[in-house]
């Protein structure tokens, strides 16, 4: 059950940040509150910590990037809520995978913008969202 919810999340997050730049609440919040919500009924308070230390860990790894203005506030709720539903070791792994997919994402988008043909280019932007989606995918397919 938690494999498929946390499919929908990265999917539903992915789309939602690839066509209005956004993560909404409403897909984040729902995946931490049952994340902790099924830990805690099945493990009890040793579940609850479980899951808690993955989200605060997903959010405390994340957060250093929203303050300095490179990623948005809805990235470091789907890590949050990625580490609620993987808890604190797989996330560790997981981050990992994220970090390296999000490199390589960044620079295809360096390399399309210094060989841009177009004399006005934007600076590039990175949906992180899709990173998070791709390299979680990942994780979970190698684990």
């Amino acid at each position: 059950m938690l494999l498929t919810l946390i499919i929908i999340i990265i999917l539903a997050s992915a789309i939602s940040d690839l066509i209005y730049m956004r993560i909404p609440n409403v897909i984040t919040i729902p995946g931490m509150v049952v994340a902790m919500s099924w830990y805690g009924l099945s493990l009890g308070v040793v579940g609850l910590i479980f899951s808690g230390l993955g989200l605060v860990i997903g959010v405390a790894v994340f957060l250093p990037f929203y303050l300095m203005g490179g990623m948005g506030a809805g990235d470091v709720k789907l890590m949050g809520a990625v580490g609620a539903l993987l808890g604190p070791t797989d996330l560790f792994y997981c981050i990992l995978f994220v970090a390296v997919v999000g490199g390589i994402y960044a620079l295809i988008q360096m390399v399309r913008f210094l060989w841009g043909k177009n004399a006005h280019r934007e600076k590039p932007v990175l949906r992180y969202g899709l990173a998070i989606g791709l390299g979680t995918s990942l994780f979970l397919y190698t684990r």
